[in-house]
């Protein structure tokens, strides 16, 4: 598996039509998430992509500022590479690049509240209720470095 972590600037035209598309495949067909999926972010965003040995996209994140702590955005595998356990490592990942990056900005995510117990694991804690969000409940959750096995305590 290649990891790599570019600028939008740094992305070929063929990369960032792979993550459109798969954004795209999971977010608004699979999920039917009606909402316009490419943003003003993705500009200003660090993007993470994961790529098998076939250079077939299999999972990625974007990572960017956000009122003034780092936060991850548009997590995503493909339904036929989910049972890899490539969530678990991209997202790892891109906490990793957030620490390197923005060593003294908190990290907050706006999660799916489906997904609470799995950013959960890798030690993230809540820090809102739930609360509709683009038609979905989402809540906010924190890093909290001490939780998260990989990364040494802040």
């Amino acid at each position: 598996m290649k990891k790599q972590i570019k600028t939008y600037n740094e992305l070929t035209p063929k990369e960032i039509w792979d993550i459109f598309k798969l954004r795209t495949e999971v977010f608004n067909v699979e999920q039917q998430f009606i909402i316009s999926d490419i943003d003003e972010n993705d500009l200003i965003s660090h993007h993470l992509t994961f790529r098998n040995e076939d250079d077939e996209l299999i999972a990625y994140l974007r990572i960017y500022l956000e009122n003034g702590h780092s936060t991850l955005g548009r997590i995503v595998v493909p339904l036929k590479f989910r049972s890899n356990n490539y969530g678990k490592m991209l997202v790892q990942a891109g906490i990793d690049a957030c620490l390197e990056k923005y060593p003294d900005l908190e990290l907050e995510i706006h999660a799916r509240d489906y997904l609470k117990r799995f950013y959960e694991s890798l030690g993230f804690v809540s820090t809102s209720e739930p609360h509709m969000f683009d038609g979905a409940p989402h809540r906010f959750m924190k890093m909290d470095y001490s939780k998260n096995k990989k990364l040494k305590t802040k």
